[in-house]
């Protein structure tokens, strides 16, 4: 695997990352076409700077979808293995735009998920509403040094 192409120059490097950031940032490729594209310019690039550049992602999302799947911020595109390659797309896959953020669903969406994350939704709320609060949660023991 080559880190460094003949005839390129730092601020080469530079650029066309800037440029494929800016690209995911304007939906015009997604994070996993990058992933899995194995471009040169990205090779070294931070796995958190790809997923950063999404529309409505942040350092805070990002660290938390990494966290899930057990990637380290910092681990480089180049580095990653076969398998996280291709674990870190699905997994982008399984994610879904929202019209904002904790919203729900875009309406563009099949209904069978629209009434999937409703559903979700409708769970969430009545954990978090008074009316749920009444419901009996089971108790951790308390633990004694």
């Amino acid at each position: 695997m080559t880190r460094w192409r003949p005839g390129s120059s730092p601020s080469r490097v530079r650029i066309a990352r800037s440029r494929i950031k800016a690209q995911i940032a304007a939906d015009e490729l997604t994070a996993a076409q990058v992933i899995l594209s194995g471009r040169w310019e990205i090779e070294r690039m931070p796995i958190s700077e790809v997923l950063g550049s999404q529309p409505q992602w942040g350092e805070v999302q990002s660290r938390r979808f990494l966290a899930v799947l057990h990637i380290a911020e910092a681990k480089t595109i180049g580095s990653m293995t076969e398998r996280q390659r291709l674990t870190v797309p699905a997994a982008l896959a399984a994610t879904r735009p929202r019209a904002s953020p904790g919203g729900p669903p875009s309406p563009a969406w099949p209904p069978a998920v629209r009434a999937a994350s409703e559903t979700r939704l409708t769970r969430a709320m009545a954990i978090v509403s008074p009316a749920g609060a009444s419901q009996t949660r089971p108790t951790q023991p308390s633990q004694s040094n």
